[in-house]
């Protein structure tokens, strides 16, 4: 009987051990070690929370606005993460600068302008009467200075009219131009006026 008990208090104090060191990891800023693809170790420079960030293009309008609950840079490597990022950007039209598209995510990455975005990726067209509204996809490519983006996932867009899924998409968002690829399967409702 005494053994059982000294291996029960055993795993318990193994569980109580392993739940301590786990909070440590979660409340410690030096346990968020990035490793780059060399294996080199980076920590954080700095950890944001409710963050907001507006950028300018040459000319003075703004390009684009970034929120984020929690960002971390890593200044060694270049690198910002974004928690739940929430990215809008904007175009011209022929009298202002408007917000034209709204991207979200659970997760994403800014290096060298352009942003890595995954999973539930979400973008959402600000421009009134689009014939697409919405693209969805689990991982895209966003460049911030031209505007291209990229999915090498399973795509969905929908419109008004319109729902289509592809295997990939590219397009630019400055352009208002998107091509889904590979296995494309669309279903347009025509209107009655």
């Amino acid at each position: 009987m005494n053994t059982r008990w000294t291996i029960f208090l055993g795993i318990i104090a193994a569980i109580v051990f392993g739940w301590f060191y786990h909070l440590n990891q979660l409340a410690n800023p030096q346990s968020l070690i990035l490793s780059d693809k060399k294996g080199e170790l980076s920590t954080p420079t700095y950890i944001g929370e409710n963050m907001q960030t507006l950028a300018f293009n040459k000319n003075g309008d703004k390009d684009y606005e970034a929120t984020a609950p929690k960002v971390i840079y890593y200044q060694e490597a270049g690198l910002t993460q974004f928690q739940s990022p929430d990215l809008i950007l904007f175009s011209d039209n022929a009298t202002n600068v408007v917000p034209a598209w709204q991207i979200t995510a659970k997760n994403a990455d800014l290096k060298d302008d352009i942003v890595t975005l995954d999973k539930d990726v979400r973008v959402l067209n600000l421009q009134p009467d689009p014939v697409v509204k919405t693209l969805t996809t689990e991982k895209a490519f966003v460049n911030l200075k031209n505007g291209d983006y990229q999915s090498p996932n399973i795509t969905t867009i929908t419109g008004p009219q319109l729902s289509a899924v592809g295997r990939t998409m590219s397009g630019n968002f400055k352009q208002q131009q998107i091509t889904l690829e590979n296995q494309v399967d669309t279903h347009y409702e025509f209107k009655q006026p």
